[in-house]
C-alpha cells in the first residue's frame, strides 16, 4: 500500500518572529512591528501576508508620525470627511470577502490541492495494479511486465507490485521452457526434452502437466535402453537374450515399435528354435 507524503508545513507560522509582529501590530507598536516585519520579509519574499502587513504597519506608523508633527487644529483638517454608514458597511463587507478569499486560496493550495493529486495518484495506482493482475492470470506476461513496472514508477515502495513483477518474469521464463521441451518431444529428441522438463520442475514442481510428462519420458527412454539392448542382441545373433529383451519393451510399453518389436521376436524365436534344432541334430 502506498504512504500518503506529509503535508507540507506553512513556514511562515513556523517562524517566532510572525507571532512576535502580530502583537506588536495589535499593541500599536508600529516601529517595533515595522523591524520584524523586514526582516520576515527577507525570510519569506514570496508571502503575501508579509507584504499586507508590512504595507499596514508602514500606513499606520506614517500616519501617527505625521499626526504627532501637526497641532490639533491641523491635524483635524486632515481628518477623513465622513462615510455614508451604507458605504461603510459595504466596504468592510467586501474587505471580509477579499480576506476570505486570500485564505479559501491559500488553504486550497497548500492543503487541499496536494491531498487531491495524491487521493488521484493512489487510484490511478491501483488501476494500474488490477489490469496488471489481469494481464498475469491471463498469461499476457510481457503486458503484465510493463504494467507492473508502471505502478513501480510511480510508487517504488508498492511490494505488491514489485512481487508482481517477479512472478511475470518468472512465469514468461516456464513458458518459454515449456514450449521448448514440447516441440524437442515432437522432435522425438526425448532426451533433451525431458532435461527442459527437469529444469522446469526445479522451479515450479507443480507447473502443468511437467511431472506426468517427466515420468513418460523417463519410461520412454527406458523402453528405448531396452529395445537398443535387444537390437544389439539380435545383430549379434544371440536370440534367447533378443527374445527376452524384446518381451521386456513389449511389457513396458506394448505400443512402441510394435511391427517391428513383433517382426524381431518371430526372427528370435526361429533362430532360437533353429540353434535347438542343430544342437539336438549334434547330439
Amino acid at each position: 500500500m502506498t504512504t500518503p507524503k506529509d503535508t507540507p508545513k506553512d513556514a511562515l507560522n513556523e517562524d517566532p518572529r510572525w507571532e512576535q509582529a502580530q502583537r506588536a501590530m495589535q499593541a500599536g507598536r508600529w516601529q517595533e512591528a515595522l523591524q520584524i516585519l523586514r526582516e520576515l520579509q527577507e525570510a519569506h519574499p514570496d508571502d503575501p501576508r508579509v507584504r499586507n502587513a508590512l504595507v499596514d504597519a508602514e500606513l499606520r506608523a506614517a500616519f501617527l508620525e505625521d499626526a504627532a508633527g501637526r497641532t490639533p487644529a491641523k491635524v483635524r483638517r486632515w481628518q477623513l470627511p465622513a462615510v455614508p454608514r451604507p458605504v461603510l458597511i459595504v466596504a468592510v463587507i467586501a474587505f471580509v470577502m477579499v480576506g476570505l478569499g486570500v485564505i479559501f486560496y491559500q488553504g486550497y493550495t497548500q492543503y487541499i490541492l496536494p491531498r487531491q493529486e495524491l487521493a488521484a495518484r493512489q487510484q490511478e495506482i491501483q488501476t494500474l495494479y488490477r489490469q496488471a493482475q489481469e494481464a498475469l492470470a491471463a498469461g499476457q506476461y510481457d503486458e503484465a511486465e510493463q504494467l507492473f513496472q508502471q505502478v513501480l514508477s510511480l510508487d517504488p515502495t508498492f511490494e505488491p507490485a514489485r512481487e508482481g513483477l517477479r512472478q511475470a518474469q518468472e512465469r514468461r521464463t516456464l513458458a518459454r521452457l515449456y514450449r521448448e521441451a514440447r516441440d524437442l518431444e515432437a522432435a522425438g529428441r526425448t532426451a533433451e526434452a525431458l532435461a527442459l522438463y527437469r529444469q522446469i520442475a526445479e522451479r515450479n514442481p507443480d507447473y502443468q502437466d511437467v511431472a506426468r510428462r517427466i515420468a513418460v519420458l523417463e519410461e520412454t527412454i527406458k523402453v528405448q535402453d531396452v529395445f537398443e539392448q535387444a537390437e544389439a542382441a539380435f545383430a549379434a545373433e544371440d536370440w534367447e537374450a533378443a527374445v527376452a529383451l524384446y518381451e521386456e519393451v513389449r511389457r513396458l510399453d506394448g505400443d512402441f515399435r510394435r511391427e517391428h518389436v513383433r517382426q524381431r521376436l518371430f526372427q528370435a524365436y526361429m533362430g532360437l528354435a533353429q540353434d535347438a534344432l542343430s544342437t539336438g541334430t549334434e547330439e
